[in-house]
């Protein structure tokens, strides 16, 4: 069993362009809806080099701040404008960060294949609420009892693509480590040259 300990909005940790984004046809293709995507570590009881444990909350929500001031359009929203299209308002809402604990331990999720029990591990959308409502970027720290951690993550599929999200989250875990981005790993949103 999941039990949701908490839940906070992480906004960027610096001013980001308040803009909008336009969506190619090919954005407007995909599903309106999160991609779920499960990351799982297996607990090695050791520190890392600040001497603080892995997968701090503290480091959690500062790294993930720090990532979204590069891929700002993941804290915007999606809008409905005339012609029934939709653009990505930039507007710094934030990502959704839940906290979360299961007395079970990894082990007892076997592969980890797609049942009730590890769709658990992926944050929930409100498909019902409009929306301009839902955060584009959604993320679960589950911690296991045995140590383990599992982070979620549910990304918009309108706004990036498999490519986008694994870029996003090798930036967001180089940035956890404590290192910078360097140029060739910044995102490049311009979208006019569709």
């Amino acid at each position: 069993m999941i039990t949701i300990e908490s839940s906070s909005i992480v906004v960027p940790s610096e001013p980001t362009p308040s803009t909008i984004l336009w969506l190619s046809e090919n954005d407007l293709v995909m599903p309106w809806s999160h991609s779920p995507l499960l990351m799982v570590y297996k607990s090695n009881n050791v520190t890392n080099y600040s001497g603080s444990m892995p997968f701090s909350t503290e480091t959690i929500k500062t790294s993930l701040g720090r990532a979204l001031v590069h891929y700002y359009p993941l804290a915007g929203r999606l809008r409905w404008i005339k012609g029934s299209r939709l653009e990505l308002d930039c507007n710094a809402m934030g990502a959704q960060l839940l906290e979360a604990y299961s007395d079970s331990k990894l082990e007892e999720f076997g592969d980890f294949a797609p049942t009730e029990a590890i769709q658990d591990l992926v944050p929930k959308i409100d498909y019902s609420t409009p929306n301009e409502m839902w955060p584009l970027l959604l993320v679960q720290l589950t911690r296991f009892r045995c140590g383990g951690v599992c982070v979620g993550s549910a990304i918009s599929h309108t706004v990036s693509d498999g490519i986008g999200c694994v870029n996003f989250l090798n930036s967001w875990a180089k940035l956890a480590r404590g290192d910078d981005l360097s140029d060739d790993e910044m995102p490049f949103h311009e979208r006019t040259i569709l």
